[in-house]
């Protein structure tokens, strides 16, 4: 059985890791740790003000994760997270409609209101 590994091994995984001038910090957890990545950049609610600083969601590790796994928790943090600020800076006729950050209850107000090309 693999053994767990500690906060000082995950910590010295995630330090080799690089991207743009993000800056990654691992959190322990009770039962394994977190990964979340930081970073400056535009507000999607102000795009042409000053850059504020970004926060990722927390992602989780297990404290047995092989290096790979730490890695590839960390791309798909990075990859999760431009999709996210493209959903926020993506517009249509002004408005943010793939807002990640648009309330569950407002996307059901809409749920049935779709449109579909006519089959032919």
């Amino acid at each position: 059985m693999a053994q767990a590994k500690t906060l000082a091994e995950v910590v010295t995984v995630v330090s080799r890791i690089s991207y743009k001038d993000w800056v990654f910090r691992v959190l322990e957890k009770g039962d394994g740790f977190l990964l979340q990545a930081r970073w400056m950049g535009p507000d999607a609610e102000d795009y042409y003000g000053q850059h504020a600083q970004q926060v990722s969601r927390k992602w989780y590790i297990s404290p047995f994760a092989c290096d790979r796994e730490i890695v590839d928790t960390a791309f798909g943090l990075v990859e999760r997270a431009e999709i996210h600020e493209a959903q926020e800076f993506f517009r249509y006729h002004g408005e943010s409609i793939f807002n990640r950050h648009i309330k569950p209850e407002a996307l059901m107000a809409v749920a049935r209101d779709i449109q579909t090309r006519e089959s032919g």
